[in-house]
């Protein structure tokens, strides 16, 4: 497991040489981006559960372009893990 909850992180580290892992908790990390694809993270085998849950936390009334980026790449990698593993959880704020 990797727990980098609460670390104030502005991107997602890039873990992808820790095969092994089966659980990453990124959650409550309020000024977290995804800008681009996470689809390195959906090729880690033993992966099951991801939090993002409290990531980029934005308090405007709508979403701005970056947050519908990060929306957008969250469900994708969803989509991905459940494709290889129908056991897997992503876990993500609706907003």
């Amino acid at each position: 497991a990797l727990c980098l909850r609460d670390n104030q992180l502005r991107e997602v580290p890039h873990f992808a040489a820790c095969t092994a892992l089966v659980s990453v908790d990124i959650a409550n990390n309020g000024t977290l981006q995804v800008p681009a694809s996470l689809h390195w993270v959906a090729q880690l085998k033993q992966l099951r559960v991801v939090d993002l849950r409290g990531v980029h936390n934005d308090v405007a009334s709508y979403w701005p372009e970056a947050k519908c980026n990060t929306m957008r790449h969250i469900a994708n990698l969803a989509k991905a893990l459940k494709r290889r593993n129908k056991h897997a959880r992503v876990h993500m704020s609706p907003s």
